[in-house]
């Protein structure tokens, strides 16, 4: 019997035994008595010498044993128009083959790919899978606990840089569930590689020896006690290694020193490491927590704060020590993010719960804006100050849409994009492209735009009549994005933290 048979029938025999097993209950229910049982006839000598003659006296060599049931189990085959039960049960076995190998070829076959089109498929239950050839390069990094905010660390390694392998330093603030548990981290990931296609065109295969590496990415931390969770950290351009972290439920802004944890990244030695430092200062001025934080890309140690009841402090740097202007500048609403104008000290721009941008001059003694705007149908949650087109500034929502402003003319934007379906989180203009921004939204998307892009008629498919020609890029795979920073001297890189942890990527089309 082969195997596919002895399968298929075994459920036959387990019927087939029932009635033999009777047949042995029956037969010793017979040999109950003893002495009856020790009733066994012994050979006479005429036997054994007619067995002899005959050639049939058994030996151990010629024994053979015979199973008392063996004519129980002799296949019964019934005819039935021509046809056996066998016949019938070769053919039974035949068709569970066949199915048998259909769900088996049926297994090894994946479902068709398909390309998502943003804005006309819908993604349901259906699984998103990113094609590894959009991105240049793509890593992931999980830490114990979720960073509600990070910022990217100045370094020495050189500005426009291209070159794999990168090394990216950054600092983030943990959201540990128990306030004990929370850290300041910071990291170091380097052999950041570029991205290792499926399939690789032989056209492509010749690169630079740096591009072929096969080293692992490498992350090496530090880290210092805090408490409780940061809601906002932002490292001095000038002095990375100063930061600046407003916490969770604090009125408190503190600084902190890290310069000597940043450089044992790099192994410099006799570094002597402390991790629980005290704050170089700590300003209790706020009246409850914050989560806008921006330092001056011109003045030093220059820096703005804002709560979430509405007032903005400012902070200069003097001979070493920091002083506090005691008279705030003052919003309607929750101050929700701040930006320093990039090419003139005195300005910043601030925006607010209360739906509305303003601009304000620090010279001013009266702390009054000098212009205002209101931008959004809801709360504007973060802004971003072009550093390259210094009249440029892009505003991002609760209702989903950002818009692109002149700060020489605030009347009405000059671009608005309602493309995301969840508020904005994070905006922020590319430092190595004037004309290209990234925005994060609570819908698990972040979408890269070039403004200067228009609408090709000629060339447009029917997949293109509901996409805004600008929109370059989109990436997702994050649970729940709350920031997100290009690399201001890693070549159109950016990172972004999420609930699920951090991605740190350079899209493909960027180039």
């Amino acid at each position: 019997i082969n195997a596919e048979y002895g399968a298929f029938l075994a459920h036959r025999l387990k019927t087939i035994m029932t009635e033999p097993n009777k047949k042995r209950k029956a037969n010793s229910d017979n040999n109950t008595d003893a002495p009856e049982a020790k009733k066994i006839e012994l050979e006479t000598k005429n036997d054994k010498q007619t067995k002899k003659d005959t050639g049939l006296e058994e030996t151990f060599e010629n024994l053979e044993l015979e199973d008392e049931f063996s004519d129980e189990f002799e296949p019964e085959v019934i005819e039935v128009d021509g046809e056996s039960e066998n016949d019938e049960d070769l053919l039974e076995v035949e068709e569970f083959k066949k199915k048998q190998a259909e769900e088996e070829k049926n297994k090894n076959v994946k479902p068709a790919r398909k390309v998502w089109i943003p804005g006309q498929n819908m993604v349901g239950k259906q699984k998103l899978e990113y094609e590894s050839k959009a991105y240049d390069m793509i890593h992931f990094l999980q830490v114990e606990w979720p960073c509600l905010s990070f910022d990217f660390l100045a370094d020495n390694l050189g500005t426009q840089r291209k070159r794999y392998p990168h090394t990216a330093y950054l600092v983030a603030g943990t959201q540990a569930t128990r306030k004990q548990r929370n850290k300041i981290l910071l990291m170091k990931m380097s052999c950041l590689q570029k991205t290792k296609y499926d399939q690789v065109d032989e056209s492509d295969s010749e690169s630079d020896d740096d591009e072929n590496n096969d080293e692992d990415p490498v992350l090496e931390f530090r880290q210092i006690n805090i408490q409780p969770c940061t809601n906002r950290i932002r490292a001095m351009p000038q002095r990375p290694g100063i930061v600046c972290v407003q916490l969770d439920k604090k009125p408190y802004v503190r600084l902190w020193d890290l310069t000597k944890h940043l450089q044992s990244l790099d192994n410099v030695p006799n570094t002597k490491l402390n991790n629980n430092p005290d704050p170089l200062i700590e300003f209790g001025g706020h009246p409850s927590e914050g989560f806008a934080i921006n330092w001056s890309l011109i003045e030093p140690g220059r820096l703005l704060t804002g709560d979430c009841q509405k007032y903005i402090y400012l902070w200069d740097y003097k001979s070493g020590v920091w002083h506090t202007d005691m008279v705030p500048f003052t919003h309607g609403a929750s101050i929700e993010d701040l930006q320093w104008h990039p090419s003139q000290p005195n300005i910043f721009a601030s925006c607010s719960v209360d739906k509305t941008i303003k601009l304000w001059d620090t010279r001013q003694t009266h702390k009054k804006w000098t212009t205002s705007v209101e931008a959004h149908t809801s709360d504007v949650n973060v802004i971003s100050w072009n550093t390259k087109v210094d009249f440029l500034i892009a505003s991002g929502s609760d209702d989903g849409s950002f818009k692109i402003w002149d700060n020489r003319k605030m009347t009405e934007p000059q671009m608005n994009f309602a493309w995301h379906r969840g508020p904005i989180t994070s905006i922020e203009w590319n430092p190595q492209d004037t004309s290209v921004l990234a925005a994060s939204s609570e819908d698990d998307s972040i979408s890269i735009w070039d403004l200067s892009l228009e609408r090709d008629e000629a060339d447009e498919t029917e997949y293109d009549k509901n996409i805004p020609p600008q929109l370059l890029f989109i990436h997702q795979g994050q649970k729940a994005i709350k920031e997100l920073h290009w690399h201001k001297q890693i070549v159109n890189t950016l990172a972004s933290t999420a609930y699920s942890g951090f991605n740190i990527f350079k899209p493909s089309n960027l180039d």
